[in-house]
């Protein structure tokens, strides 16, 4: 986490897990389409197969991709994160779900800022199939413009991250330490107990799902993007 990125305070991030008092046009998009997105969950729980299960949520709620380009543009800061997360685990009841939903809305943020419609199809595409959509694998500009915006997202997860382990890279970090707290290193246990209390005191259940849920969501995607731009060879 770099030095000019302000740090998450306790009460901000208890706020916008409550969402009291916070409003977000994602939010403001579950709440209108809830009807719809309730009646799906209803049929999903008939669906017992895991891979039917995964082709049930592709094929029937396409159209939240959509309705969040529509809804934009939007900021996704770490308080704009917490405060959506807390809301869809209320609402989506599982990792599927959750996963496709991170990659919805990490793809319509990372759009936005284009005006060319083809790419506002790319949500709704990638979503259904796993695959950018061809037109925009042809548009070199396009595709830098979505990897920054990705980027952004990322260093919002980890401005989060820091804040659940008071260090940048916390999971490299533990396990640093305690390979030196295992080859006998006293300081390196100490910090290890410190690291670990701070984790205790500062993570929760929305951020623990936020930080799973987004890495299976948004990086596939931006992985695909790095690898249209490295058709044009360039280095990403």
């Amino acid at each position: 986490m770099s030095a000019e990125r302000s740090i998450l305070t306790r009460e901000q991030v208890n706020q916008a897990e409550s969402r009291v008092g916070f409003s977000h046009p994602v939010l403001t998009t579950i709440e209108r389409n809830l009807p719809r997105i309730l009646h799906l969950n209803e049929g999903y729980v008939f669906v017992t197969d895991s891979s039917n299960q995964q082709q049930y949520i592709k094929g029937h709620y396409g159209f939240l991709a959509d309705a969040l380009v529509e809804a934009g543009p939007y900021p996704l800061e770490p308080i704009d994160l917490i405060a959506i997360w807390a809301r869809v685990i209320e609402v989506f009841p599982n990792n599927y779900y959750r996963y496709d939903l991170a990659g919805m809305i990490s793809s319509a943020y990372a759009v936005m800022e284009i005006e060319d419609l083809e790419w506002k199809k790319l949500p709704r595409h990638y979503f259904e199939t796993g695959q950018l959509p061809e037109a925009v694998t042809k548009d070199r500009s396009g595709l830098v413009v979505v990897q920054s915006r990705l980027h952004q997202i990322g260093e919002n997860l980890g401005d989060i991250d820091f804040y659940t382990d008071g260090v940048s890279d916390g999971i490299t970090h533990a396990s640093d330490l305690a390979k030196r707290e295992r080859d006998g290193d006293e300081e390196a246990a100490r910090e290890l107990d410190a690291l670990i209390a701070h984790q205790k005191a500062h993570n929760t259940p929305t951020l623990s799902e936020l930080h799973e849920n987004f890495g299976n969501g948004y990086m596939p995607l931006s992985r695909a993007v790095g690898k249209a731009l490295k058709a044009f060879g360039r280095e990403v």
